[in-house]
Parts: structure tokens; C-alpha cells; sequence
């Protein structure tokens, strides 16, 4: 029997990010107990010219879903992908 495997992952939609950073601040918080945004487990990258706003998720994450919770634009999700098809 073949088993296939569905992995989970914080799914970044740039586009709708504003860069306010509030992911990092309760990423930081509730894994960490700890309000410092430079420890959280993903980062948030604001272009001040562009006004363009990236996420990055970093491999450490645990994927506790805090940071999907809070977004306050609904730029982040969980999502699921097959082995080898991670984005």
C-alpha cells in the first residue's frame, strides 16, 4: 500500500501583505514568550519606495498557526502540498 503524504506550510500572498508586522510580533510571542520580532520564525521585508511588503517563512517553523490567525490583511494561510511539490 502507497501511502502519499500531505504536508502543511504557511502559504505568503505578497500581494495583499501591507508590511505591518504583526506576524512576526505573534510569531515571536507565543513561541518564544518573548515580544522581539528579530527571533520570530518568519520575516517581513518592506520596500518603503515601492510600498511593496514579502514574507519569508524561515525552516524552523512550527507551524502553530498564530501568525495565519492575526494577519490582519489575510495575507498568510496554511496550506498543504504533496511531497516534493513544496513551493
Amino acid at each position: 500500500m502507497v501511502r502519499r503524504v500531505r504536508l502543511r506550510q504557511v502559504v505568503v500572498h505578497n500581494e495583499i501583505c501591507s508590511g505591518c508586522k504583526t506576524c512576526e510580533t505573534v510569531c515571536s510571542l507565543v513561541n518564544d514568550r518573548e515580544c522581539n520580532p528579530a527571533i520570530a520564525r518568519l520575516k517581513v521585508f518592506y520596500d518603503q519606495f515601492t510600498a511593496e511588503s514579502r514574507v519569508e517563512v524561515d525552516p524552523k517553523c512550527v507551524l502553530c498557526g498564530e501568525c495565519v490567525r492575526w494577519c490582519p490583511t489575510g495575507a498568510l494561510s496554511i496550506g498543504y502540498f504533496k511531497r516534493g511539490e513544496q513551493q
